[in-house]
């Protein structure tokens, strides 16, 4: 049985890919139901790389 909290977290997981799908921002076509492979995404993990724990 989902919880409030598994309620919420797919909430915002469907706003981020609504939010990735209307900015264009993946590579193949939709965002929904995964973790995409976004452009810039090499960059984003570089950047990710530099910060502190």
């Amino acid at each position: 049985m989902p919880t409030t909290v598994d309620r919420d977290k797919q909430l915002i997981r469907e706003r981020v890919w609504d939010l990735l799908d209307s900015a264009g921002a993946v590579h193949d076509g939709s965002a929904h139901g995964r973790i995409p492979n976004f452009k810039g995404s090499s960059q984003a993990a570089g950047r990710l790389a530099t910060l502190s724990a």
